[in-house]
């Protein structure tokens, strides 16, 4: 017999005929998506069908769900950054124009207007709240409100990330 992927029933399937091309036979019955990339040794088929690996035993008329089990690298738990346009509580302009200050959900972000990527600044773990960024006149620098004690207070941020937050009291 001659075995192969087709669509006669609308939904892709595994079939097979005799070498004439008589005595059509439907071995698989999806009904949700299509049997992708057939490949067989003879005597088992192995198929996608989504996401998801199948393996038909010709001999036994069998389909079996291949469980697949892929070590992940976990990039899923990394830190994420937010879609700031659906969240975006102030934004500030440089001095010069070239970039910007945003808050998003009391995150602390700045991105260029024409190259780089976005930039997050302060605690990224989620415990502390940021509003009200602001530039300094010198362009390399911003005050922010944070919560990081306990209570409101101004924070001074250097653009070129080589000193921590100041807490002005």
């Amino acid at each position: 017999r001659i075995f192969f992927a087709g669509d006669h029933d609308g939904i892709g399937n595994i079939y097979s005929c005799d070498l004439e091309g008589n005595d059509l036979k439907q071995h698989t019955f999806h009904d949700d998506l299509y049997v992708r990339n057939p490949q067989s040794d003879g005597c088992t088929i192995v198929y996608q069908k989504g996401g998801d690996i199948f393996k038909y035993s010709i001999e036994n008329n069998d389909i079996e769900k291949i469980d697949i089990d892929l070590p992940s690298p976990f990039r899923q738990l990394g830190p994420k950054m937010p879609v700031l346009k659906k969240h975006l509580e102030t934004i500030d302009i440089h001095p010069s124009g070239s970039s910007c200050l945003a808050v998003s959900r009391g995150k602390l972000f700045s991105f260029s207007h024409w190259q780089g990527g976005v930039r997050s600044f302060g605690d990224s773990n989620g415990r502390v709240r940021y509003r009200l960024p602001c530039w300094m006149n010198d362009g390399d620098r911003f005050v922010a409100v944070t919560d990081e004690s306990g209570e409101e207070e101004l924070c001074v941020f250097s653009t070129d990330r080589t000193c921590k937050p100041l807490v002005l009291n």
